[in-house]
């Protein structure tokens, strides 16, 4: 089976033999023992594993990477144009 990360309406979740179990655990994603698979909600933890996604989904986290790397970036600003 190859592992990758989906989406499933508002859910990322891993597909992967149980020898995998170990690569969404650390990056946060939790485990569902009823539907034996592994999830998160947050796009965050997802992203971590953007590299296991394809097409549509990996469109999203990396779009989702981009909007928090532009965000830090703007926090780090060391002057702005504000009239007191």
């Amino acid at each position: 089976m190859n592992e990758r990360v989906i989406k499933q309406g508002n859910e990322w979740v891993w597909q992967g033999s149980f020898a995998t179990k170990d690569v969404p655990k650390a990056a946060g994603f939790r485990s569902d023992p009823n539907r034996k698979v592994w999830w998160t909600k947050f796009a965050d933890i997802a992203a971590k594993l953007v590299n296991y996604a394809e097409g549509e989904t990996k469109a999203e986290l990396e779009a989702h990477l981009n909007h928090k790397e532009v965000s830090i970036q703007a926090s780090k600003a060391t002057d702005a144009q504000i009239e007191v």
